[in-house]
């Protein structure tokens, strides 16, 4: 098998200092016009997925944060320079679009907790059971699924209270927002906030304040990273 460009992210066009890559080899800027495709010649077209591989990735990318970058996904390869150049051309307006959308911003993340026997109590999710003393066995089954989705139903409002909640609290520095209710049932909120990168102390001033008015949550700040949740370089068509 010859040898093939792992791809790592998308840059405005900047000739920026070659780092060492996935197999400590050097990586390759490929250029078209006024975007570069940071890449890397390996003799493979798949990595095996493991922490290991997965860490350098990311610490690629995060090289180039301070430059305005559309990261790309893990395990994306192409066959030679012609075909990324080639990418680039057909989707040069959804990427420079792209580009133009994270242009000096940069993502948070944000994980939030609670405790789910302390919810269902306060939400009285006992008042939704049903009673089904004396009745067969296949209405017993009907009821209970009712009831677990009145449940789900309760426990999605009280999520959705939450999320509202860090938006209104986050509206000043977030430029954008991707989120996840009821990620896991203990974990009602999973979000991603695109900043300017000059308000990141900002938002954490906000989270850190945020903390200190919930107690009843447990609320977990990472980033800044790239923005992974904020890009779609395969609009219009595939590498």
């Amino acid at each position: 098998m010859g040898e093939k460009i792992y791809l790592y992210c998308i840059v405005d066009c900047k000739n920026g200092t070659v780092k060492a890559g996935v197999n400590n080899t050097n990586l390759i800027n490929i250029v078209y016009d006024d975007v570069m495709v940071v890449g890397e010649m390996l003799p493979k077209d798949r990595l095996e997925v493991n922490l290991e591989n997965l860490k350098k990735h990311e610490q690629i990318v995060e090289m180039y944060m301070q430059d305005n970058i559309l990261p790309i996904r893990f395990n994306t390869f192409v066959d030679n320079i012609e075909t990324a150049k080639r990418y680039i051309k057909e989707n040069y307006s959804n990427i420079i679009a792209n580009l133009n959308n994270v242009s000096n911003k940069t993502e948070m993340g944000l994980k939030v907790f609670w405790d789910l026997e302390k919810v269902k109590r306060d939400i009285k999710l006992e008042n939704n059971k049903i009673d089904d003393a004396g009745i067969s066995e296949g209405k017993k089954y009907i009821y209970k699924m009712m009831e677990r989705y009145l449940i789900e139903k309760e426990l999605k409002n009280e999520a959705n209270k939450i999320a509202s909640f860090f938006r209104e609290n986050l509206k000043e520095c977030i430029c954008n927002f991707k989120e996840k209710l009821l990620f896991t049932e203990t974990m009602p909120l999973n979000a991603a906030y695109l900043i300017e990168k000059d308000n990141i102390g900002v938002y954490r001033s906000i989270i850190e304040n945020l903390k200190k008015e919930r107690e009843d949550l447990y609320i977990i700040s990472t980033g800044p990273w790239p923005p992974y949740n904020f890009v779609d370089i395969s609009l219009g068509g595939e590498i």
